[in-house]
């Protein structure tokens, strides 16, 4: 492990990055301490057509026969809200009191990989916060600013899942990389 060095380019969307962390990166660094992983972060998803990365990670499969799947995973979501929120607002009774009632914050890049989400916002009475960007609208959310869809690791993190109501969105995330650079020792390392 300790032979293997050098960059490996890691490219994804700001809402991968924002919201999947890598909870292990100190361990993977004690066991190859000379690579260096290079993250590029895009607004939206990259099709890979022109990757300029040995790895991807992306809400949408690839279009291009020189980048493979290597793993995809379902990731699993809630709506959440701040403690505060809800002591402010109130526990939404269900999904269409809260699209009614309570006060939504959501990521334009939704609809890109959950095609229904356009529907959910118009049936929203109330879309305070709009953003691309994902921390954003985390930080608006820990602020008590409204309810949002975030993936189920927030429940870690202070924030409440409003679970009196199941959230079926969970969108899929695939882990890429190029044919010709997926093997070599330091980029199968990251992988």
């Amino acid at each position: 492990n300790k032979d293997l060095k050098g960059d490996v380019v890691v490219s994804m969307p700001l809402s991968v990055s924002t919201n999947l962390l890598p909870t292990s990166i100190k361990d993977f660094y004690e066991d190859y301490p000379e690579i260096n992983i290079i993250s590029n972060t895009f607004i939206d998803n990259t099709d890979f057509r022109n990757m300029d990365a040995d790895i991807g990670i992306t809400f949408l499969p690839p279009n291009n026969n020189e980048v493979v799947i290597l793993y995809e995973k379902k990731v699993e979501c809630g709506y959440f809200a701040s403690p505060e929120y809800l002591a402010r607002h109130g526990y939404p009774k269900d999904f269409e009191d809260m699209l009614e009632n309570h006060w939504i914050v959501t990521r334009v890049q939704l609809s890109n990989f959950m095609k229904e989400w356009k529907e959910i916002e118009k049936k929203a009475k109330h879309t305070r916060f709009v953003t691309n960007s994902t921390y954003a609208a985390t930080e608006i959310v820990r602020c008590g600013g409204g309810i949002a869809i975030m993936p189920l690791r927030f429940n870690r993190e202070g924030l409440v899942c409003l679970d009196n109501f199941k959230c079926d969105k969970a969108p899929m995330v695939y882990l890429v990389a190029k044919k010709k650079s997926k093997d070599i020792p330091r980029v199968r390392a990251v992988i």
